[in-house]
């Protein structure tokens, strides 16, 4: 139970603060005072939202010009002892911040602030909100497969989460438990559009042709015998190498062959060397020999040792005395100049011819070492010539009896691959067409959970099944709004009031159907808040009807807040009740009370 608010810079409230002591709060006000204000200040401070303001900037506007900050105090309490409070702040720079725990009104804040929230609902929101509401209608995944058991189509996959229909079954049957049935429709659809896509992939997947053309002939390639064209190939490959062996032996034969008349014909083209040259060289080397001691002894003769005058005499005396004849020669007279280097040049001279020579003879003496080596060779290499060329030929053309085998097994390959091409498509062909007959048992299975699961599918049979629990309240409540009139919620979700459908109702009429729906949907909730807003709609009679059915059941809720608007105060004399009179964003409690029309009692001035 709330046992105070205080707003300050809310909307249009610079500050209000309410002290409630009972559970029915009336307050009134004209035009413009503020009461908006306070029922959005509550919504607000519960929800955080307002006036579908949700954004942080846009719920800046929320904030009273001027101000820097709004602020909304709730405090909780039973009978006389206050509990806990909670603060919802805002500032225009910073999202609103809440301190304290705020409790779960539990229901929908729109349809509890707002007796019209309920009835222009989407048709799809009011069976999901029913759904959220209504006992019986939370049902388990055992409870769907239980109505789903009734088509024999579901029976052979329930419980066999092995078969993927049955997987697939019971996924969205859990889904349908734990998100509701909407969730668990829209998977349906997105499993039958995904299977759908891959149906039309299969399509895309032909049988294969069982003809094929090989050199320009037609085959039927189901009629061809794998096994023997496997067989075929290796025997004519084997022949193949056979003859390829032959081929290798021959060439290196005829190699062999062509090398050794090669040798021959180097052979016969050899020059025999002249004896004579070598004799003539030997001699002339035996000459250069001569030559060159010769020459050697005439330089040794030049070079005979001559004695000179030494620099002192070598007579022994005390000082050393000065050869007058120091350097020169005692005896022989010296060579002429230059005879002495004209004989070495000579030797050199030798030297060089004698080195010619010698190359020369080498190379003449390696000529006719190998000129009689090759001589040696001729012979043997004449009989192997004699012994190749009397081996008898094979008779076989090679290279023709080896092209026909690599034709043979080029075709053979060309029937082979057309045979593993065949079977492997009609493999793929074979298995989507049974991909195909599952996508179409997918398919079907989908389209029917999809409908059973759609609105008008299980959710109808089973709103049907549990409407009473609504419709009991609504009978409650329409004692009080509409004597005699009966109230009732259709199976298809219509309103009708005593016959009449809610489009032909009166706005006074339409307004208490609302209080009804939102009595019935706060007692399914176990919601304990109400607000009236706007109850100035109903006349007299109707306030009258109204406020007796609010104290008749006020041990459902813990606060019910109702607001007219009046140009005077309007107050009901019951303990149970506060009666306030909203001005100008001030807000007093109602005193001195007397009668007023209609059985009520209107207040003085506060």
């Amino acid at each position: 139970m709330i046992k105070s608010i205080s707003i300050r810079n809310f909307m249009a409230l610079e500050s209000l603060d309410l002290q409630l002591t009972a559970p029915l709060n009336i307050i009134t006000g004209q035009n413009e005072s503020g009461k908006s204000s306070i029922r959005d200040a509550l919504l607000w401070a519960f929800t955080g939202q307002a006036r579908s303001l949700k954004t942080h900037a846009d719920q800046a506007a929320l904030i009273r010009e001027g101000a820097k900050s709004a602020e909304v105090h709730v405090t909780l309490g039973a009978n006389q002892t206050a509990g806990p409070t909670f603060v919802r702040r805002k500032t225009p720079k910073t999202a609103a911040t809440v301190s304290g725990e705020v409790p779960d009104i539990g229901l929908n804040p729109a349809i509890l602030f707002d007796p019209y929230t309920f009835l222009f609902l989407p048709e799809a929101q009011r069976r999901e909100l029913l759904f959220q509401v209504i006992p019986g209608l939370t049902p388990t995944a055992a409870d769907i497969c239980a109505r789903l058991g009734q088509d024999e189509r579901f029976k052979a996959f329930e419980g066999d989460e092995t078969n993927r229909q049955g997987a697939s079954l019971l996924a969205i049957v859990k889904i349908a438990a734990s998100q509701g049935f909407p969730a668990a429709e829209k998977e349906a659809v997105a499993r039958r559009r995904e299977v759908k896509r891959v149906l039309e992939s299969l399509s895309e997947v032909k049988e294969p042709g069982k003809t094929a053309t090989i050199d320009n002939q037609e085959y039927d390639i189901p009629t061809l015998n794998f096994a023997a064209i496997e067989g075929a190939l290796k025997e004519l490959q084997a022949q193949k190498d056979d003859l390829l062996r032959q081929k290798g032996a021959a060439e290196a034969r005829t190699r062999r062959r062509d090398q050794t008349k090669t040798k021959l014909e180097r052979i016969d083209a050899l020059i025999p060397p002249d004896v004579n040259d070598i004799m003539i060289l030997e001699k002339e080397l035996t000459s250069l020999n001569e030559s060159i001691q010769k020459v050697t002894k005439e330089i040794a003769k030049a070079q005979t040792r001559q004695e000179f005058f030494p620099a002192n005499c070598p007579v022994i005396t005390l000082a050393p005395t000065s050869c007058p004849n120091a350097g020169q020669m005692v005896g022989q007279d010296p060579p002429a100049p230059g005879v002495i280097e004209a004989l070495q040049q000579n030797k050199a001279g030798f030297a060089k011819t004698q080195v010619q020579t010698i190359q020369k003879l080498q190379e003449a003496r390696r000529q006719n070492e190998e000129y009689n080596v090759a001589m040696g060779r001729k012979a043997a290499l004449e009989e192997e010539l004699t012994k190749m060329e009397s081996e008898p030929e094979s008779g076989v053309d090679l290279y023709t009896e080896i092209a026909t085998r690599e034709r043979r097994i080029a075709r053979g390959r060309a029937f082979q691959k057309e045979s593993e091409d065949y079977g492997r498509d009609l493999a793929e062909f074979q298995a989507a067409q049974e991909k195909v007959a599952t996508c179409e048992q997918e398919i079907a299975l989908y389209d029917a959970l999809a409908k059973a699961l759609a609105p008008d599918g299980i959710p109808s049979q089973m709103i049907v099944e549990a409407m009473e629990p609504v419709n009991s309240l609504l009978r409650e409540a329409a004692e009080h709004l509409f004597p005699e009139r009966p109230l009732c919620l259709t199976p298809a979700l219509d309103i009708n009031l005593a016959g009449s459908p809610f489009a032909t109702l009166s706005k006074s009429a339409r307004f208490r159907v609302g209080i009804a729906f939102q009595y019935a949907l706060a007692r399914l909730s176990g919601s304990r808040l109400l607000m009236i807003d706007e109850a100035d709609i109903l006349d007299y009679a109707h306030r009258a009807e109204l406020t007796n059915f609010l104290l008749t059941h006020l041990a459902d809720f813990d606060q019910i807040f109702v607001f007219f608007t009046s140009d005077e105060p309007f107050c009901i004399a019951d303990p149970r009740v506060q009666s306030w009179w909203l001005e100008n964003g001030r807000i007093s409690e109602l005193v001195g009370v007397h009668p007023s029309p209609g059985g009520h009692l209107k207040c003085g001035a506060p």
